[in-house]
């Protein structure tokens, strides 16, 4: 879809950035649901290289948040710099306090301790076969993968989250942010509210090369989880 005239008069959209309170149905005074909105400006801000910009409030989220890149089958990605395209999401540095997400009371999909669900999630999916040829997004933001298509490891470099804060408090199943990337990545001027939930952060920002400042994380059963990403769908093999 195309964007938002609104957003391109934005005198921001000019230094590169995409305002995402311009999208339907996004909110910064904490009411509704600014899900599919938050969605469609990663979206349009990977597709135009453009940065992913929040203005301070509180926006209000039922499902996962997704910074998704596919390395399709014919293009050169396994082992060589994928794309220059990356995701970046900033937030406002004006007002008292950091733009905020957080998770509606509502949002069952996080309360299952057993199937852990992150806020955001930033993975990359590389062609197994000559059947990748489209994106298809998994079904399980966490460790699940669409058919014919495996984890991108160690290539997924430069994605940017800085300046927002996330809460994800009282869901068991809940972690604020998934960052299965590599060099260059960063995670800055971050607070998560975890309490009563999974996890404030799960690897990304101790990667080679790779750089985390300015992180609280208050609460959860897990602070940072610097490990591997499980990988979950054998449909994908």
């Amino acid at each position: 879809s195309p964007i938002p005239a609104a957003a391109c008069s934005d005198s921001r959209f000019a230094l590169g950035f995409l305002v995402v309170t311009y999208y339907s149905g996004v909110k910064s005074d904490g009411t509704g649901d600014s899900t599919a909105g938050i969605n469609q400006a990663i979206k349009d801000a990977w597709t135009n290289h453009l940065a992913v910009f929040f203005p301070s409030g509180t926006y209000i989220v039922s499902d996962t948040l997704k910074a998704y890149e596919w390395g399709l089958w014919g293009q050169i990605t396994s082992g060589i710099w994928s794309s220059d395209q990356k995701h970046v999401l900033v937030g406002s540095t004006l007002g008292s306090s950091r733009p905020v997400i957080k998770l509606a009371s509502s949002a069952s999909l996080f309360d299952s301790l057993s199937s852990p669900r992150p806020m955001i999630s930033f993975r990359k999916f590389d062609a197994l076969n000559s059947n990748g040829t489209s994106e298809v997004e998994p079904s399980d933001p966490y460790g699940g993968l669409p058919p014919n298509f495996e984890e991108g490891r160690g290539i997924i470099f430069f994605e940017e989250l800085r300046g927002v804060d996330f809460d994800c408090s009282g869901h068991a199943g809940c972690m604020g942010i998934l960052m299965n990337a590599a060099q260059g990545s960063s995670i800055k001027d971050v607070k998560i509210n975890a309490t009563g939930a999974y996890a404030g952060i799960r690897a990304g920002v101790a990667d080679q090369d790779g750089s985390g400042g300015n992180i609280e994380i208050v609460g959860g059963q897990y602070g940072l989880l610097l490990t591997s990403l499980p990988i979950t769908n054998a449909s994908a093999q």
